[in-house]
């Protein structure tokens, strides 16, 4: 994949970080206007939340977790900060937590809609979409991004070829060994080859 697409899925996967952060406080808004108006298009306050939490703890919980959020964004945004994760195992362990906290809110909401005689929106589907925007949130965190690629392709780079089995030693006289011809130019000589060739044929 080539450089231009490299970052255009970063661009992609950082616009979905803001996306997840808005749908999340859409969410929690929502709730707040059900419980200071309820108004007639929006579910009764019993189909915003489970009920494990008091209403009054699970608010600032919400609110600090869209601080939380967009403090990673922000630094996934930027590329560098304290949850810009660098570390190949961290990512792989916000992968599988994203994926575990995925289906076990799908085995709640089956578990819950099982229960008769009540709706899936009030058995907990709006709690559990809630869920799943944050577990998309940790998986898009912990995506691979176009500089660990390229730095992992500079740490594999060879920074001295002297060792190497085709590298030459150096000279008795103390000078440094001359470089290595690149892989490459006997490509460019038979493209030059070719050229002054074509630029021989019109004269």
């Amino acid at each position: 994949m080539s450089a231009p697409s490299h970052f255009g899925l970063e661009r992609t996967r950082q616009i979905a970080l803001w996306l997840c952060l808005g749908l999340f406080a859409v969410r929690v808004i929502g709730q707040i206007e059900v419980v200071l108006w309820s108004p007639s298009w929006l579910p009764p306050f019993q189909a915003w939340e489970s009920g494990l939490v008091p209403y009054g703890v699970l608010l600032p919980v919400q609110i600090m977790l869209i601080a939380w959020m967009a403090l990673v964004a922000a630094d996934q945004w930027r590329g560098s900060g304290r949850f810009w994760v660098t570390q190949p195992a961290t990512r792989r362990r916000l992968r599988i937590a994203s994926g575990v906290y995925f289906a076990v809110m799908l085995l709640r909401l089956v578990m819950t809609a099982a229960i008769p005689p009540h709706s899936l929106t009030e058995r907990g589907l709006i709690p559990v979409l809630a869920h799943w925007d944050l577990a998309a949130f940790i998986y898009l965190t912990s995506r691979p991004t176009p500089r660990d690629a390229s730095t992992l392709i500079e740490s594999e780079s060879p920074k001295d070829n002297r060792n190497s089995p085709g590298a030459r030693p150096p000279s008795p006289g103390g000078s440094a060994p001359s470089p290595r011809v690149p892989a490459c130019a006997p490509l460019r000589r038979v493209a030059c080859c070719r050229c002054l060739s074509r630029w021989w044929d019109r004269t």
